[in-house]
């Protein structure tokens, strides 16, 4: 697979919640880490976690209720082994005792053994305690255990420090082109970018949306695809009508079933659920990027991109 000179570091960007009514964005974890101007559909970090030993995570909503979009990652690379995470967070759901569901695409920039590697992951949590957002080593439930919801991606992919699958380098690029990529853009202080897109899939017969209705697919993408809407249709440029994983810029695409869709909805009715802007910043590393979402689909008022 060609790669350019960019590759998108990111982390999923990543939704939270919103009330329409109010205007209000609610936000969770410390949100504090992440800044987003009002109305806008793009936000950014520059945070440095003073704490050595902790990880500080956080996420903030788009302004209104969305269907699906795409989402431009661009990170700098600041430590020499990994600065955290950037995320996409989709299919938030609130519920009647507080705690939470969402599903979150993400990924993170890391050295290992002296070689970079691009890592993601996609997965669904349900039953979320508030309290576990900012901090410790994951989301977990009011009782104590974990409260991701198994069989959503790469479960058996992954790293053998837990994380998600290592998506770059791949097809097209060797080890050395990638380690020299990563440590140009480090020396120029310039970002490293990846798309990553979300499709509410409505059926066989819908351009674009062809997966089985009421499920999910969330594509990594190299380069931009291009993606534009035309009604409930998705349309792509040359980077984006791939048919196969590791074919031009589509480096790897997830699938999430009806059953761990948290918001369910039909062909005839597509979702509209809060998404927004996830980041996880590693102890005693400084993360910063930018988000910046596309494409948006949503039934009510468009949002400026």
């Amino acid at each position: 697979m060609k790669m350019v000179k960019k590759i998108l570091l990111g982390t999923l960007a990543v939704a939270a919640i919103l009330s329409i009514a109010s205007c209000k964005r609610e936000e969770g974890g410390n949100s504090s880490i992440i800044t987003v101007n009002a109305g806008s559909s793009s936000a950014s970090i520059d945070k440095t976690n003073d704490d050595a030993n902790a990880v500080t995570r956080g996420f903030k909503t788009l302004q209104t209720k969305h269907t699906d979009a795409i989402c431009k990652l661009s990170a700098k690379v600041t430590g020499d082994t990994c600065d955290g995470v950037m995320g996409y967070i989709f299919d938030y759901l609130k519920n009647e005792d507080e705690t939470l569901n969402f599903t979150i695409a993400g990924l993170r920039l890391i050295k290992k053994s002296s070689n970079w590697q691009a890592e993601a992951y996609v997965e669904t949590y349900r039953n979320v305690d508030g309290s576990t957002l900012e901090t410790g080593a994951g989301f977990k439930k009011t009782d104590g255990t974990s409260a991701l919801v198994s069989g959503n991606g790469w479960e058996s992919s992954y790293t053998a420090d837990g994380f998600g699958k290592q998506i770059i380098p791949c097809t097209g690029i060797t080890q050395s082109e990638f380690n020299n990529l990563i440590e140009t853009a480090k020396a120029n202080d310039t970002p490293v970018d990846i798309w990553v897109e979300l499709v509410a899939n409505l059926g066989a017969d819908t351009n674009g949306r062809s997966g089985t209705a009421g499920t999910y697919t969330v594509n990594f993408y190299s380069l931009d695809p291009h993606r534009a809407k035309d009604g409930n249709a998705l349309k792509y440029g040359e980077n984006g009508d791939k048919t196969a994983d590791n074919v031009g810029c589509r480096i790897a695409t997830v699938n999430i079933s009806a059953a761990n869709v948290n918001t369910a909805f039909t062909a005839a009715a597509l979702p509209q659920t809060e998404q927004g802007f996830y980041a996880t910043v590693y102890g005693g590393q400084t993360l910063k990027g930018e988000w910046k979402f596309d494409a948006i689909k949503q039934e009510a008022e468009e949002i400026e991109e």
